[in-house]
C-alpha cells in the first residue's frame, strides 16, 4: 500500500490474565468491554508476537517477514488464528486491548474509503518493534509454550543475528521458570546472599524449605520479560513494583547520557555500598537494581559489548519510559508462581499459549 496513497494513524502500548473465557467473550461488543476480557485478547495478542511463539511459528514468521522491514502484520491473519475466533474479537477490541502493550496497532485507510471502512480487519495493523527470532523446527516448543532443547542446534534461519535471546530465554525459562509473556500473579522476592535457596525450580519450591532465609517482596505480577541485545530483564509496571522493598533512589537526571533512574533494597544497597567503599572495579555485580526507565534507547542500535555488526534500527532493545526493569539472573531474584492453575487446559498449554 503506497504511503502517498493511504491516511495512517499509529498507536502503541508504550504505556495479569485471567482464565480465557467461553467463545462469546466479545460476542456482544458494546461501547463498553470487560477488562478481563481484553487483558485475555492482550496477552494472547502478546503470545503471537513472542519471541518463543514466533521461533516455531512458521507462519506468522513469514508474514511478518514479508512485511519487512517495518513489519506491520495486517489483523487479517490475527482474526484467521483459532485463539482469536474463539475470543470472537473484533478489529476495535484488537486496538483497545494493546493500548497499554509494548506492541504497536495502526490503522490505514485510502482515500475512497471517505475516512471509515467496514472492512477494518484488513486495515488495522500490529507489530513489534524488535527484530524477528531465528526459526526452529515446530517441535522445539514445549506443550507449556517454553523452548525446549538447545536452539542453536536446531535453527533453521537468522536473519537478525537474535540468537543470543533464545538462548537467554532458554535459560530464563530453565532458572527462574518464567514466561515471556507476563501475568498478575507471579510474586518476585530478593535473593538473599547465602540464603540457601536453590535457583531451580522457583516456582515449585515449598516455602517451608526456604524458611527465614527468604527476601523481602520486590513486585507482584509482571509485563513481560524482555528479551535484547544486552541480557534479559524483567519489565514491571508501577503497580506491580511493591515500593516499601526499595527505599534508596539514585537521581541520574544530571547525567545527560542516562536513560534511567536506580532503586535500591536496603539489602542491595549495602552490598552496592561496601563494594564501592572498597573500589571494587565492578561495584555492581551481584547487586539487585530496579531500573527506572526515563528515555527509550532508539538511538543506541549497538548494547553495550554487543557483537551484532549491522545495528538495531530500533534500538538494542524495546526498553519503554516509565516501566521498571530488574535482571532476570537468579542469582539476585526468586519467582513464585501462585493462582494460576485454571488458565491451563486440558493439554497443560496455557491457554494464551498456541492457536
Amino acid at each position: 500500500m503506497a504511503a502517498s496513497a493511504s491516511r495512517s494513524e499509529v498507536t502503541g502500548g508504550h504505556t495479569g490474565y485471567g482464565r480465557v473465557l467461553p467463545s462469546l467473550l466479545f460476542a456482544h461488543s458494546g461501547t463498553d468491554v470487560d477488562h478481563e476480557a481484553l487483558m485475555t485478547l492482550r496477552r494472547q495478542l502478546e503470545w503471537y508476537f513472542s519471541d518463543a511463539s514466533l521461533s516455531t511459528d512458521h507462519f506468522l514468521h513469514c508474514k511478518i517477514s514479508e512485511a519487512a522491514p517495518d513489519g506491520w502484520l495486517c489483523c487479517f491473519w490475527l482474526m484467521c488464528c483459532s485463539r482469536i475466533k474463539e475470543l470472537r474479537a473484533t478489529p476495535h477490541q484488537i486496538i483497545d486491548s494493546l493500548k497499554h502493550s509494548h506492541l504497536e496497532t495502526k490503522v490505514v485507510l485510502k482515500p475512497e474509503d471517505g475516512g471509515k471502512s467496514n472492512d477494518l480487519m484488513r486495515r488495522v495493523f500490529v507489530r513489534r518493534r524488535q527484530p524477528l527470532p531465528p526459526l526452529l523446527p515446530a517441535e522445539c516448543r514445549g506443550a507449556d509454550g517454553a523452548i525446549v532443547g538447545c536452539p542453536e542446534r536446531a535453527v533453521l534461519v537468522d536473519r537478525h543475528g537474535t540468537m543470543n535471546r533464545l538462548k537467554d530465554q532458554s535459560r530464563v525459562q530453565k532458572s527462574l521458570g518464567l514466561k515471556e509473556v507476563g501475568d498478575s500473579t507471579t510474586v518476585f522476592r530478593e535473593q538473599l546472599r547465602g540464603g540457601g535457596s536453590s535457583a531451580k525450580n522457583k516456582k515449585t519450591a515449598s516455602a517451608s524449605a526456604r524458611g527465614d532465609a527468604r527476601g523481602p517482596v520486590i513486585a507482584v505480577g509482571y509485563e513481560r520479560v524482555l528479551y535484547g541485545d544486552h541480557g534479559p530483564y524483567i519489565e514491571l509496571s508501577p503497580e506491580q513494583v511493591h515500593w516499601e522493598a526499595w527505599p534508596h533512589f539514585f537521581d541520574k537526571s544530571r547525567y545527560a547520557d542516562s536513560y534511567y533512574d536506580e532503586f535500591y533494597t536496603r539489602a542491595s544497597h549495602r552490598i552496592w555500598q561496601v563494594q564501592w567503599d572498597r573500589w571494587d572495579p565492578n561495584p555492581f555485580d551481584g547487586v539487585l537494581m530496579l531500573y527506572s526507565q526515563r528515555h527509550t534507547v532508539d538511538d543506541r542500535p549497538w548494547a553495550p559489548g554487543s557483537s551484532w555488526t549491522e545495528g538495531r534500527p530500533n534500538g538494542y532493545a524495546d526498553y519503554r519510559p516509565g516501566y521498571f526493569y530488574v535482571a532476570a539472573d537468579e542469582s539476585i531474584l526468586e519467582a513464585t508462581f501462585h493462582g494460576e492453575a485454571a488458565v491451563f487446559n486440558r493439554g497443560g498449554r496455557p491457554d494464551w499459549a498456541g492457536g
